[in-house]
């Protein structure tokens, strides 16, 4: 499910400002992700994983109101939240230019990754439930 009701001129551009994603794996397991470009304080990515024997809590997991005062314990973008992972990335590119052995995820891990983007994409624009494939078009 998406929206676009802060920035509706994203609406025309096929694009969303904000998105719940219903993951279901092949396994029986789910997942829910909540995407937002509207968070007044900052760019905040957290996780919570639920198992049969607890969970496991990624990010900021203090309780309460979180509120634009609260700006300066979150970094502001995406590329103030990620500096270090970009970082990392470009080193081991650089790496396997060398021809060192690989670090990190597979070149399979990343194609998976985007096929589920993907398919989360056109989940969205059809308004019903898609499966990961290959080839999903934008559209």
């Amino acid at each position: 499910m998406r929206q676009a009701r802060v920035y509706p001129e994203l609406e025309a551009l096929g694009d969303l400002d904000n998105a719940l994603v219903t993951i279901r794996f092949a396994n029986g397991g789910m997942a829910v992700t909540h995407v937002s470009r509207t968070c007044a304080y900052g760019h905040d990515v957290r996780c919570e994983i639920v198992g049969s024997e607890g969970s496991v809590f990624v990010g900021e997991t203090g309780a309460g109101l979180v509120t634009a005062a609260e700006r300066p314990r979150y970094p502001q973008d995406f590329r103030e939240r990620f500096a270090d992972a970009y970082r990392e990335e470009l080193a081991a590119f650089v790496a396997a230019c060398r021809g060192e052995p690989q670090r990190g995820a597979s070149i399979e891990d990343d194609r998976r990754a985007v096929a589920i983007g993907i398919a989360a994409r056109a989940s969205a624009v059809a308004g019903e439930p898609r499966a990961v494939g290959r080839d999903w078009p934008w559209s």
